[in-house]
């Protein structure tokens, strides 16, 4: 069964899920926001949480995107899949109460695995790309500290987190990655969630990102967060009906900016193996890493020692590039 044939199935009989900002989150900080206490990159940001649990209103609506769905819908179906692969007994947890301001959804718990006892399952339905991310570079540090906020509250001594590729065209295997307790970590962790949590009860926002931080891309609260600098812009110049096409713009940005990123890291890793070797061949793939020379006119020389040269051959272009700018950047 294909992996289209199996979330169908599956969407039919879950239902939406509780958005994140609902109302029975606000009252407390759950493991999943511990990023953006910190300002963990790349989506933690502490002011932008700070407006969801003062119940500010939002500029934009929170938009679920599919691989949000995905996950919500393939959620039990991945857990099956753990128990299958590596034996383990599951059982869904209700959340998970601290303090007054500590809280936690967690998935469900591992029972009676070993002699450890019990510990804390997260699941993660991820893209391919993240999923290879995973397998070179370990799990991104905003779920590592979600699964140590969940083995805070319950007080158990190990957890683990299973990440199953969602662009897999079969069943897939699911990676299950197992971690220890860090107590020292999350006694650091805690005193920062109690700073971020009085800012909430005083109603003292904390301070903003910088305004050209890829974060700041599609918040539901960016305008809020920034000056009015623009709130006077109106007549013919404010265009309400561009506001979707943008935000799409905006997304597609943020997804080559990522992959162009990711696309450096493979160099890299490509560059490393191969070491002194110039050309490899890996399946039907030929890799060459060789050195050579080219030619190329230094402008900036040519205007400098032959200005009378360079006006001869200089061509004058007329361009008209497209900006999409936010608050306080510059055109």
């Amino acid at each position: 069964m294909t992996f289209t044939h199996r979330f169908h199935q599956l969407e039919a009989h879950n239902p939406a899920p509780i958005p994140k900002d609902a109302s029975n989150r606000r009252g407390y900080v759950g493991g999943s926001e511990i990023a953006a206490v910190l300002n963990l990159e790349p989506y933690g940001c502490a002011r932008r949480l700070w407006y969801r649990k003062t119940h500010q209103p939002e500029d934009r609506p929170f938009r679920e995107t599919g691989p949000m769905r995905v996950g919500t819908v393939m959620e039990d179906w991945i857990a099956d899949e753990v128990e299958r692969q590596f034996g383990l007994k599951l059982r869904r947890k209700a959340p998970v109460q601290g303090m007054e301001h500590e809280g936690a959804h967690i998935d469900r718990h591992i029972v009676a695995m070993d002699e450890r006892g019990p510990g804390v399952l997260e699941i993660k339905c991820i893209g391919r790309q993240a999923y290879w991310k995973w397998l070179f570079d370990g799990v991104p540090q905003q779920y590592v500290l979600q699964l140590q906020w969940y083995m805070r509250l319950t007080g158990w001594k190990w957890g683990a987190i299973a990440a199953w590729n969602r662009e897999h065209d079969g069943d897939g295997e699911v990676k299950l990655y197992q971690f220890e307790y860090d107590d020292e970590l999350m006694a650091l962790v805690s005193e920062r969630v109690d700073e971020f949590w009085q800012r909430v009860t005083d109603r003292n926002p904390p301070p903003p990102l910088n305004p050209r931080d890829t974060r700041c891309d599609g918040c539901e609260f960016g305008a809020s967060c920034r000056d009015e600098e623009w709130a006077n812009v109106g007549g013919d110049e404010r265009r309400d009906d561009l506001i979707q096409i943008v935000q799409q713009f905006d997304d597609a940005r943020a997804i080559v900016k990522s992959a162009e990123e990711h696309k450096e890291q493979c160099q890299s890793r490509l560059v490393e193996a191969l070491g002194d070797t110039a050309t490899a061949y890996a399946g039907p793939y030929k890799v060459s890493y060789a050195p050579q020379e080219s030619m190329r006119i230094d402008a900036a020389g040519l205007k400098l020692k032959y200005p009378e040269i360079y006006k001869e051959v200089a061509v004058r272009s007329l361009s008209r590039p497209l900006r999409v700018t936010t608050k306080k950047e510059k055109a």
